[in-house]
């Protein structure tokens, strides 16, 4: 592509087009370090800021975008981080594509429709507020101009060494976005065709255009990682009304009726001005368009996508639609239109339309105003709380770039008497239900301030951080929001919350682990051997990310408890410490602790663990009669425990009762089972992984909770999963030939025996302290 101006233009041209051109850069530069970056801005520096490894890690799993672009900001950053800089990149590119626009045109259909493409490019609104902003596509405009040019001189020069700029620049253009590959495919299948049709050079023309084709997609392709279950919509019609609104908003933003018609007339009239211009050239403009379109219908496209998405095809379309405008301008001075309709929307911009594009609140990212509003009330040693991490995260990045600071951490005193938040609010939108709720997990609540749009409230959450279990067994279940996971908490550190969880508990700063400890005192006075479980569920969105936890007896020795991969979501562990002494105190501590390279939204990866739920169970080995005190075990075909005298049971339900549990390795099993029967006839069979246990036939009706049946069986476990099924031939409700069984003509339930004691249990020592973990 040429880089001076045609020396055919005369001199009123000339001057036209220089005039654009200034005009291009006042609105693309003027007051660019101003605005607040918004939030699809603010996610660049941020993931260009972690390292070059985690930024390709995160491409491959998390990110809608190729990292490309990320590395490319990354190096720029070593120029400087603020604003100005990181955005000087889109502004040059945004910059250039008006004259690259201006190129194009003339080639095609000659200057006046050149210079007409570059009028409503410069002033064209989302072209200019996308060149002012640390995003990718005024990069894509300008590539795809510039390779719809050498497409275009291919076609009529037939040369070699213009197929090969042709390859170059396309190849460059895949890198930025994922919709390149609908450029990529339009554009080669034409290219093709045409090599195919020439007898000179058909081979080798044909083979770097295959060659082109594949350097095109492969580099951004090795990060794609959409299926196709996300991308399908309802009907063939939804992709095409989506297609051509986004492919008008690229050239401007009106949306209206009239706008489509007479964006669709000069469509149609520019089209047929370059039909008769050259056939070919024409065919390859409406390819370059209606190929991804016939795509996006094929594939029954619905997914969210935005105008900027097609910002690759967009300079075909503009080319057309000023092709069209040069027919219906051809005898009214165009050239004298284009520049007086760029002048008046410049005047329009820097005027009257000034804020949407220069103020420091231009857009709807307001992270420079609350990065220095907060910092009054930074210093009060309140634990930071957010209606939404990622927005915290942004705000952040301007606290530490302009102010040198960030959100302070908390730091727990035992003597405070409650737990302080500072829960900022940022928006109106919503992801988890009303703030309001949030708010009220507090004992007290009030409004400490609003900056703009965002809230910032004070909370205060009594502490309960000591438990005395007067009697066992002892229950505790502790939801994941403040009022549950830190209201009882004895010791907090580097722990917040976010309602966008689903008020989870997660780490503050992702560097250190996130503590949480629990106190259980007590004063039950029953005699040991005990057993303490506690019930952990969690979720996790990266495989590495880990969980600790640990305990100790009476303020001696932590004593380590494991470590959990927590690799999936949702997710429930289970600790189980046997304490064959007395004691006064147990302290239970867990440590959430987020792999530094788990992906996330905008490269900070606390919300990738959470922390949902905990519950603590205690009882005395003697006195449990229906939870195992050394296996997790799952239930199913059985009821709730009824408190009854003289013995508190449970009914199992027919026609099976089945019990699963665990093992890592083989290991020695103790089965104790207790039930009371009260249907004549009832037969009983137990298995163990498919194998005969006992069976009893024929068994009486006993009398009600007084006599017992009673086995002890030792069982051998299977590495891996191992399943206990109790099977019965009678329960409530069942259909015999006879008629139905009845044991309760009111209590509907399908229940066959009483179960007064059901324990599977390790062969472990009742004498010493131990602990397993699932």
């Amino acid at each position: 592509m040429k880089t001076g101006l045609d020396d055919n233009l005369k001199t009123a041209e000339r001057l036209a087009l220089i005039a654009i051109i200034g005009m291009t850069f006042v609105l693309r530069f003027h007051a660019i370090g101003t605005p607040s970056m918004w939030w699809d801005e603010m996610l660049v520096p941020l993931i260009a800021s972690k390292p070059i490894a985690y930024i390709l890690e995160r491409a491959r799993l998390e990110d809608f975008h190729p990292p490309y672009y990320y590395l490319l900001i990354k190096a720029i950053c070593f120029l400087g981080k603020s604003d100005t800089v990181l955005r000087i990149l889109s502004a040059l590119a945004g910059a250039v594509s008006v004259f690259a626009i201006y190129r194009l045109g003339l080639v095609l259909k000659g200057k006046t429709a050149g210079i007409i493409a570059a009028a409503i490019l410069a002033v064209s609104p989302y072209h200019v507020l996308l060149s002012r902003q640390v995003r990718p596509y005024t990069i894509i405009f300008m590539l795809s101009c510039i390779t719809l040019y050498f497409g275009v001189s291919f076609i009529r020069s037939k040369s070699r060494n213009d197929l090969l700029k042709l390859v170059v620049f396309n190849a460059i253009l895949g890198l930025w976005h994922y919709s390149t590959f609908l450029f990529s495919a339009s554009s080669y299948a034409v290219i093709l065709i045409i090599c195919a049709m020439r007898r000179e050079n058909r081979a080798w023309n044909i083979g770097i255009a295959i060659a082109g084709g594949i350097c095109s997609v492969l580099p951004a392709y090795l990060f794609y990682h959409a299926s196709a279950s996300e991308v399908m919509s309802a009907t063939y019609l939804q992709p095409a009304t989506l297609y051509f609104g986004k492919l008008l908003e690229c050239i401007w933003n009106d949306k209206s009726l009239p706008a489509y018609v007479v964006a669709g007339i000069l469509f149609v009239l520019g089209t047929v001005a370059l039909w008769r211009k050259g056939k070919i050239e024409a065919t390859y403009l409406l390819c370059i368009l209606l190929v991804p379109l016939a795509i996006l219908c094929a594939f029954k496209y619905g997914s969210y996508f935005n105008f900027w998405h097609l910002f690759v095809l967009a300079p075909a379309a503009l080319v057309l639609i000023a092709a069209g405008l040069d027919v219906v301008l051809r005898k009214a001075w165009p050239i004298t239109f284009a520049v007086a309709f760029c002048f008046a929307l410049f005047l329009f911009h820097l005027t009257l339309n000034h804020d949407r594009f220069y103020a420091e609140w231009s857009h709807t990212g307001h992270y420079k105003q609350w990065a220095h509003d907060v910092l009054a009330h930074n210093n009060d040693n309140a634990l930071w709380t957010f209606q939404d991490g990622y927005d915290a995260d942004a705000t952040e990045w301007y606290m530490k770039e302009r102010e040198g600071t960030r959100f302070s951490n908390y730091t727990d005193n035992p003597a405070d008497r409650f737990y302080k938040l500072h829960f900022l609010r940022f928006s109106d939108i919503d992801f988890a239900g009303k703030d309001e709720d949030f708010v009220l997990y507090a004992d007290r609540s009030q409004e400490l301030a609003t900056f703009g749009r965002a809230k910032l409230y004070q909370l205060e959450i009594d502490k309960r951080s000591e438990h005395v279990m007067q009697s066992l067994p002892y229950a505790l279940s502790l939801s994941g929001d403040p009022s549950g996971i830190l209201k009882h908490a004895s010791t907090v550190s580097n722990i917040t919350f976010h309602p966008y969880f689903k008020s989870s508990a997660i780490t503050f700063r992702p560097e250190n682990p996130g503590v949480l400890q629990y106190a259980l005192r007590n004063g039950t006075g029953q005699a040991p051997p005990y057993f303490i479980a506690v019930d952990i569920f969690t979720s996790s969105t990266y495989p590495k990310n880990v969980i600790r936890i640990s305990y100790r007896f009476d303020s001696g020795d932590w004593i380590d408890g494991g470590v959990l991969n927590c690799a999936s979501e949702p997710q429930h562990n289970k600790l189980i410490v046997h304490r064959a002494n007395s004691f006064e105190q147990m302290d239970f501590r867990i440590q959430l602790m987020p792999d530094h390279n788990a992906p996330s939204m905008t490269g900070n990866p606390s919300g990738t663990l959470r922390l949902n739920k905990l519950q603590f169970y205690c009882n005395t080995v003697s006195g449990e009669e229906f939870s195992s005190h050394s296996l997790m075990t799952s239930e199913q075909g059985i009821g709730e425990i009824e408190p009854t005298l003289p013995k508190a049971f449970r009914w199992s339900d027919g026609p099976q009762t089945q019990i699963q549990f665990f093992t890592v390795t083989s290991r020695k099993i103790m089965l104790d089972f207790q039930m009371n029967n009260q249907l004549p006839g009832q037969d009983i069979s137990i298995m163990f992984n498919g194998q005969a246990v006992h069976k009893f036939d024929n068994m009486p009706v006993a009398p009600w909770l007084h006599s017992w049946l009673t086995l002890h069986e030792e069982l051998q476990s299977a590495p891996g999963m191992n399943t206990l099924e109790i099977t019965y031939s009678k329960w409530n409700q069942k259909d015999e030939p006879g008629g139905k069984v009845v044991l309760s003509e009111i209590d509907l339930r399908p229940m066959g025996v009483a179960i007064g004691r059901l324990l599977l249990n390790l062969d472990q020592p009742a004498n010493e302290d131990w602990h397993v973990i699932y």
